[in-house]
């Protein structure tokens, strides 16, 4: 899969084509086994929780937002302090690159760094909108920030198959349900779904 939940290339005309071909992209990288690059010793995981949900975002300025959702990956000690520039280095360079706003008040900035063992997922959500640069020109609501290791195709593989759960909720306008969501616990109580499809669907 080349696009899902990340980056679109801004030169694809067209927020609907680009996203039918997204959904299509993810589904079929269900379905194909991809070998690991090299060998690691430890399970993939997804690391998600209701303490990596941000239901009332502060930030509205794009990069702000993305440094303050990191911010929060530190204070509940997923990431290192130490590693904040690194992190936020990585993702703005990739969002200076390419747009990762769907459409759709969607957004799903990534890093790929050295400095985490396992796929980290932070959820924001903003009621007045932030300008990401999307697809349809309209500003972005929900936002599904990951930080995944570096240079480790067993965990892309495993990242774009939580994707395709992601999709299924879209399409149930699950979403929808986020935005009126009160509460972190609120909200993961439509997310836990997600990740227990993905568990279930690599056990």
């Amino acid at each position: 899969m080349r696009r899902l939940p990340g980056a679109v290339e801004k030169s694809q005309p067209g927020a609907k084509r680009v996203l039918s071909d997204m959904v299509a992209d993810a589904l079929a990288v269900a379905k194909t086994n991809v070998k690991a690059a090299e060998p690691i010793s430890y399970p993939v995981a997804i690391l998600f929780s209701a303490e990596h949900i941000i239901p009332n975002l502060k930030a509205n300025e794009h990069f702000a937002v993305i440094r303050e959702m990191v911010a929060h990956l530190i204070h509940i000690g997923r990431i290192r302090p130490q590693d904040e520039d690194v992190v936020m280095d990585a993702i703005t360079k990739r969002e200076k690159s390419m747009s990762t706003g769907w459409g759709f008040g969607f957004a799903s900035p990534r890093a790929r760094v050295g400095c985490v063992k396992d796929i980290l997922l932070a959820v924001g959500v903003s009621a007045s909108g932030v300008e990401f640069d999307a697809l349809d020109n309209e500003p972005v609501n929900f936002i599904a920030m990951f930080i995944v290791p570096a240079n480790s195709q067993l965990h892309e593989a495993e990242l774009q198959r939580f994707g395709v759960e992601l999709v299924k909720i879209h399409r149930k306008n699950g979403f929808k349900q986020l935005f009126h969501s009160n509460s972190a616990e609120e909200m993961w109580s439509i997310l836990k779904p997600v990740c227990n499809a993905w568990v279930t669907s690599t056990s």
